[in-house]
């Protein structure tokens, strides 16, 4: 849900970078490196830390790292 205002349902991307796997896992090649990332932010991407359980950015990761699916 709040994701794909940037990154498209699909991933493709729209304002926000293709997230599909490929170039995002080897940009984030841990886990813990794109956790960091949805936490804290990075350029424009904003920061969702304050916003989101651990967990729940645990399974964000999950999802994007999984295919999306």
């Amino acid at each position: 849900m709040r994701c794909v205002g940037c990154h498209a349902l699909d991933g493709s991307g729209i304002v926000g970078p293709d997230i599909r796997p490929g170039e995002v896992l080897e940009k984030y090649a841990s886990a813990e490196a794109m956790a960091a990332v949805v936490r804290d932010g990075i350029g424009e991407m904003p920061e969702f830390g304050s916003r989101l359980r651990d967990e729940e950015i645990v399974a964000v990761v999950a999802y994007v790292r999984g295919g999306l699916g």
